[in-house]
């Protein structure tokens, strides 16, 4: 198992909490996801994770290449594969607006591609 952690230097510090990536097996792939003030940015260079609210047992999302995972109000579950290969940029609250350009309330609670 590899895990990089990155502090981001000025200027992006401003807007990035940091940077960290994961590859190799996970002790646990199944993660309850709580509600979180941050975005994220997850690039994925392996297999898929699915994403469950917690008392279904059927995925509302499936998310394989990249996504932005926006602010959640509630809890939910993901699962991921069991050889993990990703990158996940973890933004400052109110810092993922320089970049991504559009109101971060159309994220709320959702996966997008």
């Amino acid at each position: 198992m590899t895990l990089f952690i990155h502090i981001p230097s000025p200027p992006l510090d401003a807007y990035i909490k940091c940077l960290w990536y994961h590859n190799g097996s996970v002790s646990s792939p199944h993660m309850k996801m709580l509600p979180m003030p941050s975005l994220h940015l997850m690039i994925n260079f392996g297999a898929p994770f699915q994403v469950f609210e917690l008392e279904h047992t059927k995925p509302f999302a499936d998310c394989a290449e990249s996504w932005t995972v926006g602010l959640w109000s509630t809890a939910h579950l993901m699962h991921a594969p069991s050889d993990l290969q990703v990158l996940n940029v973890s933004f400052k609250p109110g810092g993922a607006y320089p970049f991504l350009r559009l109101p971060l309330y159309e994220l709320h609670n959702q996966f997008v591609s």
